[in-house]
């Protein structure tokens, strides 16, 4: 027993020698390979650049209870990086990000979308933003020829045809509000007559032509019996409202579980097809995709050069070290819908809307430079102590921030 301990002891001493002969070259090659091979550089994750200069705004947020996986993980570029400086390698006419006046998004995920502008309001070129499937961001120029050249689309003076009008989801939580959807034949705006007993009430108007379409309406009172009817309005002003029908907010309605779209895409590249028509004193651009995705239209603005003209500048790799940014909006909303696409907008606060008519939006709650509310109006970007990274301590805290009677 003796020896055989003896000669455990001596086997133990003499692998921890061995170890410690040989873990100052493990190490040197361990900082070699990271430093010399491995280190940070612009691959295809390569977010250390960032800290170099955000060395403290990043261990100052790392340091939070709750952290936001992608700046945890150094992916800077995952939300902040406009996605044609990983997609291009050449230069390209196009303009920064910031210098874009998005006017037009529609929201939904579809092969098709509708645009239609006057002459008038917009700038040559235009510009869609694609994103869907594996793409995260595609910007495409759109040429306007004169509006007299291009073939017309007819009026047929038909009103759409409303039809599948059905209540999706209604919930009582801080905000009662239902979830409303319907379809029509022909590409047409949406909106909402409703009320308790009489149609008196309109919700906004959705104009984003669609044939699919939805509409979240809020603010309404729990036990309540209410009459509504789906209105859509084609690109002439033809009009059409559905047959009244009823939902009550005496209890919740649960959403159903609508199938996704079966299509899966096998590349980024969506094979977009653009169409330009007239519509009687309006573009009508026509935008086609192989697979569903969400496209805004958008205009140059900004410093012009000319009348509605913006001086053109290449985007490129090459044309300098610190990649072209998001802008604000896409960064601060939609950014966050590629990600949190469950979301259920009847269960959290509306964005990219206006606050109402006298309300006062504390400073704590950051909005838009036009004073639209996002995402980031009440969550904390990269860290926070609180759950769900939110601006205040509990729901109610946050709610009355705002709104004071609450």
């Amino acid at each position: 027993m003796t020896f055989f301990l003896s000669t455990r002891r001596s086997w133990i001493t003499g692998w921890i020698l061995k170890d410690l002969v040989f873990f100052p070259v493990v190490l040197a090659l361990g900082v070699f390979f990271w430093w010399g091979g491995l280190g940070p550089v612009w691959g295809a994750e390569g977010e250390a650049p960032c800290l170099d200069c955000h060395q403290a705004a990043w261990e100052k947020d790392l340091e939070k209870f709750y952290v936001h996986a992608p700046f945890r993980e150094k992916s800077c570029r995952r939300c902040h990086v406009v996605g044609s400086y990983k997609e291009s390698q050449t230069s390209a006419l196009a303009p920064p990000q910031s210098a874009i006046e998005w006017f037009r998004r529609n929201q939904v995920p579809a092969r098709e979308h509708w645009f239609t502008f006057a002459p008038g309001l917009v700038s040559d070129p235009l510009w869609l933003e694609i994103r869907g499937g594996n793409q995260r961001q595609n910007l495409q120029p759109v040429r306007l020829p004169p509006l007299a050249r291009l073939p017309e689309l007819a009026d047929d003076g038909r009103p759409p045809q409303i039809s599948r009008v059905e209540v999706e989801e209604v919930s009582l939580g801080v905000f009662v509000s239902v979830h409303i959807s319907w379809e029509t034949d022909e590409f047409a705006d949406s909106s909402v007559l409703f009320g308790v007993g009489k149609l008196t009430e309109k919700s906004s108007s959705d104009f984003n032509l669609r044939k699919d379409h939805e509409m979240i309406l809020s603010g309404l009172k729990k036990g309540k019996e209410y009459r509504f009817s789906a209105v859509s309005e084609d690109v002439f002003g033809n009009r059409a409202v559905s047959a009244p029908l009823t939902f009550s907010t005496h209890r919740d309605l649960l959403a159903k579980e609508n199938p996704s779209d079966p299509y899966l895409p096998d590349s980024d590249n969506p094979d977009l097809t653009q169409r330009l028509r007239r519509a009687g004193d309006q573009y009508l651009l026509e935008v086609s995709a192989r697979y569903p995705v969400v496209v805004s239209l958008g205009k140059n603005s900004g410093n012009r050069n000319g009348p509605h003209r913006l001086a053109q500048v290449p985007v490129s790799l090459n044309d300098s070290p610190h990649p072209p940014m998001q802008g604000e909006e896409v960064l601060n909303i939609h950014i966050c819908f590629e990600c949190h696409q469950n979301i259920n907008e009847a269960m959290s606060h509306p964005v990219n809307i206006l606050p109402p008519k006298g309300m006062i939006i504390p400073p704590e709650y950051p909005l838009l430079a036009d004073g639209r509310m996002t995402c980031m109006s009440c969550h904390r970007r990269h860290g926070s102590d609180l759950p769900f990274r939110m601006i205040k301590s509990s729901r109610k805290e946050l709610c009355i921030g705002c709104h004071v009677n609450y």
